[in-house]
C-alpha cells in the first residue's frame, strides 16, 4: 500500500505563492530575512504557515528556494506528459496489435 501524505513546506505552495514571494523579493519589498509574522502582515500567509524553510535565510537564499521550487514543478510536469505520451504509445500499439490478432 502507498503510505500519500499531504505535501509540505513549498511544496504545499501553490505556484502563485511562491510567484507572489518572488516577485515582492525582486522588487525589494520583502526584506529578508523575514519572520512568519512579516509574512502575515503582507498577506502572505500561506507562505507563513508552510515557509519554515526560508525563515532566516538572507535574500539569495530565499530568492534560490523560490526558484528551485518552482522550476522543480516544472521538470515534473515536462516528465508527467513524457510518461503520458509513452503510455499513450502503449495502447495504441496494444490495440493495433489486438486488432491485427482478431484478423488473423
Amino acid at each position: 500500500m502507498i503510505n500519500q501524505t499531504a505535501p509540505v513546506g513549498l511544496a504545499a505552495l501553490s505556484d502563485e505563492h511562491l510567484k507572489a514571494a518572488l516577485r515582492l523579493l525582486i522588487q525589494g519589498k520583502l526584506s529578508c530575512p523575514f519572520k512568519r509574522s512579516d509574512l502575515m502582515a503582507m498577506g502572505l500567509n500561506p507562505l507563513a504557515e508552510q515557509g519554515e524553510l526560508l525563515f532566516g535565510l538572507d535574500e539569495r537564499g530565499v530568492r534560490a528556494a523560490l526558484i528551485a521550487s518552482l522550476g522543480e514543478r516544472r521538470e515534473a510536469e515536462a516528465r508527467e506528459r513524457k510518461l503520458r505520451t509513452l503510455i499513450e504509445q502503449l495502447y495504441e500499439q496494444l490495440d493495433q496489435l489486438r486488432s491485427e490478432g482478431e484478423g488473423a
